[in-house]
């Protein structure tokens, strides 16, 4: 059953403004494995590991390999700082290749 308290404190939640991005440091994905499926508990551990410095994120369950795989957008001066934090904090993540985030082409329609 779903809870009415959670749905009254996710009625509230305010967005929370985009951080300002560095002068010549582009966002990066990094991409990120971690041995879990628990999407709730992944999110209150990279929010609490990384803070400000987390830009956004896509998260996607491998039921396969039963891991989460999550695309993390930060800039690219962040990148050495968020890999110590994350190594510290989840001890069994698995780390990808950093690739520069693909910007949407000027013509393309926007949500």
């Amino acid at each position: 059953m779903f809870d009415r308290s959670t749905a009254a404190a996710l009625h509230r939640a305010l967005p929370q403004p985009f951080p300002p991005q560095p002068a010549g440091s582009p966002l990066v994905v990094l991409p990120l494995r971690l041995p879990t499926t628990d999407t709730l508990a992944c999110r209150r551990a990279l929010h609490g590991l990384l803070g400000r410095r987390l830009a956004s994120y896509c998260m996607r369950v491998d039921t396969a390999r039963n891991a989460l795989c999550v695309d993390l957008n930060v800039h690219r001066c962040d990148v050495a700082q968020c890999m110590c934090l994350l190594v510290a904090g989840l001890t069994r993540a698995e780390f990808g290749h950093v690739e520069t985030l693909r910007q949407p082409a000027s013509g393309a329609a926007r949500p």
